[in-house]
């Protein structure tokens, strides 16, 4: 059977002078090469294509070459538009061979999202042609590497697609196993899919199942399982899955990157950063039962801040909740300010440590109602139209559902219908509240960031 050869141009496809061309001005320096191609063709030499052409020289039908053309993008420069014409003189020289296409992709060469439609357009016009398409998976970046594999695999019969890859220093031909290459395929997508939603748990499941074994495997399965047990705030077992790859394996420089995302919370201000960004991973994850409960604890955590700040104790320690309690019962100027304050109809009660009572004595205060005022659209602890009955706010959803006491439903809707404004104002308001806890401290909360996570995650999913 005839067949049709694809080949992804990349950097590697030539040498000129037996260097590489440097990739951050691939388009320039191959473009001068090609416009002086005359005088530096005796420079020039063919790498990858020659031992898979030279195997089925006499059944060649068709080469195709594809490559990326960006034009004015400022990621052109990295661009294989004319390496792909260079590669196909120098084939029409070394073999004879005269049906060779250059295929331009015009789109970003690493987002799926415009590769998948391009890849699919260019297979589809290869579909029962009478040919066997071989695949060469050496060269072009990763995203298109897999597209290519992927598509081909999933829209043409199995008898017509065959891959290989080349081994440039021996010129060795080893075919590729595409059952495995689909399942691996299946597998690293649905990983930057889970990830993208932050199911780090579901994605450790994913690679375990399907056996992975290598060395990039491990790092990804360690971070998965960091991810997945920072999410749970257990922060030591997070550690310990960086420091499993401080072994042989990895160098010095691999683990120094990895440990950078070893999470140390030390102070109080850090932990309430730390719930903030937890808090809307859920509310991304659609985790709205999940959501509320970490609302709580972090409306909670500001006002144990603020207190702190205030009266110089740490309300973590129950310990010192008597001690609190002893502390305003004796500031009378204080106490009779809260003693006309009330809260569901009651007086407030000021000999238990609550928010209700940590709230009025924040909110008693005209400086601190900037930060009062916004944590009681939350809480619902005061209202400005008196003689009317309580409305139901976030409160008493998160009391009377399974986060708390009862099994109350729990949607978006719901909670966007019992917040009194529209729910962007809640999280506007939280950040304003933690840009006025940063102002307080002497020194920048800089945690690593799920967002940072999930870049590293990706880089090695992609290059698995």
């Amino acid at each position: 059977m005839k067949k049709t050869i694809f080949f992804l141009i990349g950097n590697r496809h030539i040498l000129y002078q037996n260097q590489e061309l440097p990739k951050d001005c691939l388009r320039s320096e191959s473009q001068r090469l090609l416009e002086q191609y005359e005088t530096e063709r005796e420079h020039i030499k063919l790498q990858i294509v020659n031992p898979l052409i030279d195997r089925f020289k006499d059944e060649i039908q068709e080469i195709i070459l594809i490559v990326s053309d960006q034009g004015k993008s400022i990621y052109s420069q990295r661009d294989t538009l004319f390496i792909g014409e260079i590669v196909k003189r120098k084939i029409g020289e070394l073999f004879g061979t005269r049906n060779i296409n250059l295929k331009k992709y015009e789109g970003n060469p690493v987002k799926f999202e415009a590769i998948f439609p391009y890849m699919t357009r260019l297979i589809k016009q290869y579909e029962a042609n009478g040919t066997r398409k071989v695949i060469c998976s050496s060269g072009g970046t990763p995203q298109m590497k897999q597209a290519l594999l992927l598509l081909a695999t999933n829209l043409l019969p199995p008898d017509e697609v065959e891959a290989y890859q080349v081994d440039e220093k021996t010129d060795e031909l080893k075919s590729i196993n595409l059952t495995s290459t689909i399942r691996s395929e299946f597998v690293k997508r649905s990983c930057l899919e889970l990830i993208k939603n932050y199911e780090y748990a579901a994605a450790v499941n994913l690679v375990k199942e399907n056996q992975f074994q290598t060395k990039q495997t491990i790092k990804l399965l360690a971070l998965l399982n960091y991810g997945k047990h920072r999410l749970t705030f257990d922060f030591i077992t997070a550690n310990k899955n960086l420091e499993y790859l401080s072994d042989s394996r990895f160098s010095s420089i691999e683990f120094d990157n990895l440990k950078n995302f070893k999470i140390n919370i030390q102070t109080q201000y850090e932990r309430i950063f730390e719930l903030y960004k937890n808090m809307l991973i859920q509310w991304k994850k659609e985790n709205y039962v999940d959501f509320l409960a970490r609302l709580f604890n972090l409306e909670e955590d500001i006002f144990y801040y603020f207190i702190h700040k205030q009266f110089n104790i740490d309300l973590h320690n129950t310990k010192n909740h008597a001690i609190f309690i002893d502390m305003i019962q004796k500031d009378k100027t204080l106490e009779e300010k809260l003693s006309s304050k009330k809260f569901k109809g009651k007086q407030v009660n000021i000999a238990q440590v609550g928010n209700p009572l940590l709230f009025f004595i924040l909110d008693v205060k005209p400086e601190n109602r900037k930060i009062s005022r916004r944590l009681n659209k939350i809480g619902n602890y005061i209202h400005e139209t008196d003689g009317k009955k309580r409305n139901q706010g976030l409160d008493w959803l998160r009391n009377k559902s399974i986060a708390a006491h009862g099994f109350e439903a729990v949607s978006r809707e719901i909670i966007e219908k019992l917040y009194p404004e529209p729910i962007d104002h809640l999280f506007h308001d939280l950040e304003n509240i933690l840009e006025e806890i940063r102002r307080g401290e002497s020194h920048y909360c800089k945690l690593p960031s799920f967002s940072e996570l999930n870049e590293e995650i990706e880089k090695i999913i992609l290059n698995l």
